[in-house]
């Protein structure tokens, strides 16, 4: 297996040069643009500058003319090359960037400025479809634009040319550039990526919308439930606070992701907090959707006033005249009743936002009904794309038949857009057409990177000829070769960009011409900003290459197959310890489920706000085994929507003992390749344990961890460029070695345990509430419901997260019945159906694995939540059934925050914890683990074997492992203490 890696590296070394010079150019292209931008005077409608002030550029459209009032308006052609620009700036658009130009962000107001009869216009480049295509790709890109009115507009031309047949040919599902020429599969694709970024767009709205409304969900307790609900979450209310640091982390990285690419201007989170956000954002996605009705009513009722106007203009009344009048008013027809019941639906979604319910949840109905809006029109704009699909799958296989014929004449670029639309459309990227479509391409390309010329798509009144753009075709063999499975050679490759190189303009970095012969003149505008769009095109499909190529040397699991929550669902255990009732000198600065979400914006390529200025992809989780230390790390892949890497020590050693650093190398090389990857190092201790000069028993992996800390430094390194995040699980961080894990290597250690008490009641109130809301009329609550509550947080302590987070127990089950529930021997079954609730037996207790200072910490931490537990337990009855009506000592809100008020002189909530065992009279066995290290300085040696000896560590290092409590004595464990 790793031998045919390591033979790979040669390959993958060259590939990533290549990416490496592609990402480089675009970079430098987009740089180019955006000062061209800059430079201009943003007059009127135009964007256009006086030629006295003209840079470096050539011009390649007709100055701007004068319109019917007197201002300047762009031309077609101009019209077309400005949304081919705003395409090239908005593409690989990382929120880490910052925000966008401001000459940029004037670009979309200029597009947004055209009328339709401008978009409509056949004089100047006669190419209106091609122009309507362009300019929907780039507004459905470019934030709060998809439903201008200037959208609706595209949106209308491009469904109006799929569903009208036209001389010569009468298709259904093609698209013209413009009058002359027949359809094509080029302007089709572009037609059918511009409905297809439109779709996006109105997805990544809904689900905006509907992560808002989940998170109002979240903060509103269950009404069945009050006044016991409110109770509940009173005495949690600082697990609230710290879910809410989590939940605005969460929202926020969502947002980041989404809020380029949605149809409202819905606001960030700010530093205002997630109270203050929820409150205002449903005001102001009323704000939007209305001025969106707006905008598509004003389109409507422009359309139609278009094409009355024009349907005038049929005069003659010749059979071929009345034949594509008949079909004009059939496609205008069909497209005016598309947008007709999406404005009917629009105003069914603004009446709950502007007619708001009574009650607590009127936020959610309205809510609720945008979202049903955007998913609606994505319905519509999808069978909207049928006749296209149809159109492009009979022009694939029309090429396809000429391309394997050795005397018919096919054309490479119908053929690659008819192979790419086909792929977008019906998403089955593995299909034999697709792939032999990329080859028969990928053998015609010259060594300079031409590919032969095919038919024009255009012609123009004059008589001149319009071809595709070479560096079109290359960008569409770049996503078919992106999606499909076909080999990437290096020489491919390089001829590719040998054509990015030779019309590169001389003189002026990142700017291109349409030909070689031209690069000793001006750059163009368009040429450059087309090339651009290529470039990025190489660059995602070399980094899918490199990644597939990669990924098949290990073991790998797409998000998909992670049978676990995502990150917002998933239950945290360390909520207590991050909490202000948590001793002082334990106390986190944040949970590890924000940490979590620190790496997921890593990953995403989220830029947080300066309260995290530094980012963190790299991490040690560490603690007991069974505590759910992979489950968080397959989380964090799920909610990232990368796949999973899992790398253990058998993959170093999978060509055999002699070749361990010679395979190490190869491993750690590809991985510093992978591009958007969670990495889980599992079981790697043995890679990576502590040096000793005496060590006595070599292992294969004695020798290696001193190589290991430059190749993990390497990795950190390249991770921080390519959205890369990797974990290390270890059950002994005290074991390991201190330069392989310290800064650097690994950005962050954290200790994962058993749930503390405020964790599991904070969870569980959400769990409850959850399934309430839920099952709303289908439960009715039990008697004594509180008590139950209280004591099923309280008697579960140090349990194995594996069944702590099953559905039933801390998690919402997946029945809603009593009947159901009775079944089971869990919590919610304890609750809700007054069964029998399993007692689970103590599978982690708190042990040290060594001297060292972090393993001291471990200790220390999970001391906390063990001790914090037995004092909470004493005060519950064993049997609730039996008559108490109460508890004997202490509710659940004295057990979360009322042992703080016995350090409330200064000492440690983890002394206070040991005294106040000492004091109880079963208690005669301090816990002398606690005591030595309140002590200090005190060295931990093994517990005494039940024969009276002494038992040992299975590493060989010495560590104390208290011996499993008696759950009905509440006796402490005893551990053996020498000074």
């Amino acid at each position: 297996m790793t031998q045919s890696l390591d033979a790979s590296l040669e390959k993958l070394n060259e590939l990533n040069e290549w990416r490496i010079k592609a990402a480089t150019m675009r970079d430098e292209g987009k740089k180019a643009l955006r000062q061209e931008l800059a430079g201009q005077q943003f007059t009127g409608q135009t964007s256009r500058t006086d030629p006295k002030e003209s840079n470096i550029w050539h011009e390649e459209t007709m100055q701007s003319r004068h319109a019917p009032d007197g201002s300047l308006a762009p031309r077609g052609s101009q019209i077309l090359e400005d949304a081919t620009v705003l395409r090239a700036l908005l593409c690989h658009r990382r929120p880490d960037a910052g925000q966008a130009s401001p000459a940029t962000a004037q670009l979309v107001v200029t597009l947004e400025k055209n009328e339709l009869e401008t978009l409509s216009e056949k004089e100047d480049d006669n190419l209106p479809i091609l122009r309507a295509a362009r300019v929907l790709i780039a507004l459905a890109a470019a934030p709060d634009s998809a439903l201008s009115t200037t959208a609706i507009y595209c949106y209308y031309i491009i469904m109006r040319e799929l569903y009208s047949g036209d001389a010569p040919d009468w298709v259904i599902g093609g698209a013209r550039a413009g009058e002359g020429l027949g359809s094509c599969a080029f302007v089709t694709n572009e037609c059918i990526h511009a409905l297809l970024a439109f779709e996006r767009t109105l997805i990544h709205t809904a689900e905006h919308i509907e992560s808002i409304l989940e998170m109002l969900k979240r903060r509103r307790p269950p009404e069945p439930l009050a006044p016991e609900s409110l109770e509940l979450f009173s005495e949690v209310s600082e697990w609230l606070e710290i879910d809410d640091r989590r939940a605005r982390l969460d929202l926020e990285i969502t947002s980041e992701l989404r809020k380029e690419n949605i149809a409202l201007g819905l606001p960030s989170i700010g530093n205002d907090g997630l109270a203050n956000f929820l409150q205002s954002v449903t005001e102001k996605v009323q704000e939007q959707l209305t001025a969106c009705q707006n905008h598509l009513g004003l389109a409507i009722k422009n359309i139609d006033e278009h094409f009355k106007a024009e349907d005038k203009s049929f005069t003659t009344k010749d059979r071929e005249t009345e034949e594509r009048r008949v079909r004009a008013t059939a496609g205008h027809g069909l497209s005016i009743c598309v947008l007709e019941a999406a404005f009917d639906s629009m105003n069914r979604a603004v009446t709950p936002l502007t007619e708001p319910t009574e009650g607590a949840n009127s936020d959610e109905i309205a809510l609720r009904a945008a979202s049903w809006f955007f998913r609606k029109m994505v319905l519509d704009v999808r069978r909207a794309l049928e006749p296209a699909s149809e159109y492009v799958s009979r022009a694939l296989d029309r090429e396809l038949t000429a391309a394997a014929s050795e005397t018919a004449i096919w054309d490479v670029g119908e053929l690659l857009f008819a192979a790419v639309s086909h792929g977008y459309l019906s998403g089955r990227w593995d299909e034999e057409r697709l792939r032999s479509a990329a080859a028969y391409a990928s053998k015609v390309v010259s060594e300079r990177g031409r590919f032969p010329m095919g038919q024009p798509i255009h012609l123009s009144p004059r008589g001149y000829n319009l071809h595709v753009l070479n560096v079109d075709i290359i960008r569409a063999l770049a996503e078919l070769l992106h999606h499909t499975e076909t080999p990437v050679d290096p020489n491919l490759m390089k001829r590719l960009m040998y054509f990015m190189e030779d019309t590169r303009t001389n003189g002026v970095p990142g700017t291109w011409t349409p030909s070689e012969e031209l690069r000793s003149g001006l750059p163009w505008r368009s040429t450059t900003a087309s090339t651009v769009l290529a470039l990025d095109a190489v660059n995602k499909m070399l980094d899918s290459r490199i990644n597939e190529e990669i990924l098949r040397h290990f073991s790998v699991r797409r998000p998909e197959e992670l049978d676990v929550p995502d990150l917002a669902e998933l239950f945290y255990p360390d909520y207590g310890l991050a909490s202000s009732q948590c001793d002082p000198d334990l106390r986190r600065s944040e949970s590890v489920a924000v940490t979590l979400q620190r790496m997921r914006a890593h990953v995403s390529g989220v830029l947080l706000r300066a309260e995290y200025p530094e980012r963190l992809f790299s991490l040690i989780l560490h603690g007991p085994p069974g505590t759910g230390k992979t489950t968080l790390v397959e989380s964090l892949a799920k909610t990232c929507g990368v796949r999973l890497v899992e790398i253990t020590p058998s993959d170093l050693v999978a060509d055999g003992v002699d070749s361990i650093e010679r395979t190490a190398r190869a491993v750690f090389r590809a991985l510093s390749l992978l591009t958007r990857v969670v990495i889980i190092f599992d079981e790697f201790d043995p890679v990576l344990l502590q040096r000793h000069d005496d060590q006595k028993e070599a292992t294969a992996f004695s020798f290696l961890t001193p190589g290991m800390l430059p190749k993990l430094k390497t990795l950190h390194s390249s991770a921080s460029r390519r959205s890369v995040a990797y974990v290390l699980n270890t059950n002994l961080i005290g074991k390991l070695d201190d330069a392989a894990i310290r800064g650097g290597r690994f950005d962050a250690k954290v200790g994962i345990y058993p749930p503390d008490l405020l964790s599991r009641a904070g969870r569980l109130a959400w769990a409850v509430a959850k399934y309430v809301r839920d099952a709303k009329s289908t439960v009715d609550l039990m008697p004594r419901f509180k008590e139950r509550f209280e004591r099923a947080v309280l008697s579960i302590r140090l349990g194995p997260m594996n069944t702590l987070a099953k559905p039933g127990w801390f998690s919402v089950p997946r029945e809603i019945l009593p009947e159901q529930l009775r079944k089971r021997e869990d919590v919610f079954n304890y609750l809700f159906s007054a069964s029998k609730m399993k007692e689970l037996d103590v599978e982690a207790e708190p042990r040290v694995s060594s001297d060292k200072a972090i393993a001291l910490r471990e200790l220390k931490e999970h001391l906390y939540v063990d001790l914090w537990d037995r004092v909470a337990f004493e005060g519950i009855p064993q049997e609730l059934d039996a008559g108490h009506t109460q508890y004997s000592d202490q509710t659940l809100a004295e057990a979360v925050s009322g042992v703080s008020q016995r350090s409330a002189k200064g000492e440690p909530l983890l002394r206070t914890l040991t005294q106040a065992l000492e004091k109880r009279p079963e208690h005669r066995a301090v816990d002398a683990s606690a005591s030595a290290l309140m002590a200090g300085g005190s060295r931990i040696t093994p517990a005494s074997s039940p024969n009276g000896g002494s038992s040992s560590s299975p590493v060989g290092e010495q560590e104390a492992i208290p011996s499993k409590p008696n759950r009905k004595s509440k006796r402490a464990p005893d551990v053996n203490v020498k000074d």
